[in-house]
């Protein structure tokens, strides 16, 4: 058996604390040894990342012709981190995101953000990367991601979290591209995304008519501006979606939003309100989520 090990570039991980790989019996193919080399040399992922942007926005939308913007095979699921669940004050993108884990049969731990990596942040911690789930994780690049157990995973969210960033629930066509894997359904990503280097945002330059159907609203999610707006803009500059701007001195949000709850994070007024008054929340978002994903391959 081929060891990995020696194709690795082991980080610390060290923000997050000692990670614990469980038994990694995964093949090295020849995709895996170039893509090792190109995601530790941060020109060539963001050549990547510039290509793959331009071709979203550049490739004919029209008759599903563009697969990265064609709702079919894109699904976007924002979790907002300022939600929580009213009844017990649960918060909500934490308890959902665990429930996807213990659903998968597999789990993957990316080592570090591929996007952060290639655009070379310096707002966010490069070591928080996503978690793959479902049977396609088990071709994600071995020597830039590790078996990992449920607990992990745990550590990974509560970390991502923490540090300000929106975990995001996607099966994308970019990570077919940027991964050499196939779409089989059988992958679900959950990304950490920061909204200055990440993939995820660019998809709000589109035309409203092609981004609303490729993002999905959680049920029961309720979300307004409250009369505290008083106006200062912060969150219009913040959003990527241009989600939400101002008229007559007072933020309102519009058809665009993808309920990802930055404007509420960023807000100093704390004017913009989402809640979760549905007890049976996560069960239903989670159920909702499910249904993109190969029932055969993925739980």
């Amino acid at each position: 058996m081929t060891d990995i090990r020696k194709y690795a570039s082991r980080r610390t991980h060290a923000t997050l604390g000692e990670v614990k790989y469980l038994e990694d019996n995964r093949e090295v193919k020849l995709k895996h040894r170039f893509l090792n080399w190109a995601l530790h040399v941060p020109a060539a992922g963001n050549f990547g990342l510039n290509l793959w942007e331009w071709l979203v926005h550049h490739l004919p939308n029209k008759n599903g012709v563009n697969f990265f913007t064609n709702p079919e095979h894109n699904y976007f699921f924002h979790l907002p981190t300022p939600v929580s669940l009213a009844s017990d004050n649960i918060p909500l993108p934490r308890e959902v995101a665990r429930e996807l884990v213990r659903r998968a049969k597999h789990r993957i731990l990316m080592d570090s953000c591929v996007c952060r990596d290639a655009r070379r942040c310096t707002k966010y911690n490069h070591e928080i990367g996503c978690i793959v789930l479902g049977d396609i994780g088990k071709d994600f690049v071995p020597a830039n991601s590790h078996v990992v157990s449920e607990e992990e995973c745990y550590k990974a969210i509560d970390r991502g979290i923490a540090a300000g960033l929106i975990p995001t629930i996607a099966r994308a066509k970019v990570d077919n591209f940027v991964f050499m894997t196939p779409d089989k359904r059988q992958m679900a990503g959950m990304c950490f995304c920061c909204d200055c280097c990440c993939a995820v945002p660019t998809y709000g330059k589109l035309p409203t008519e092609t981004l609303t159907p490729l993002f999905h609203s959680l049920p029961g999610l309720e979300m307004k501006v409250s009369d505290a707006c008083n106006g200062c803009g912060i969150c219009t500059e913040r959003c990527k979606f241009g989600a939400i701007m101002l008229r007559d001195e007072r933020a309102e949000l519009n058809e665009r939003c993808t309920t990802c709850g930055l404007c509420a994070t960023v807000c100093p007024a704390k004017a913009v309100e989402m809640k979760m008054t549905d007890p049976n929340a996560v069960r239903k978002i989670v159920d909702k989520i499910m249904t993109v994903f190969d029932p055969e391959t993925y739980p």
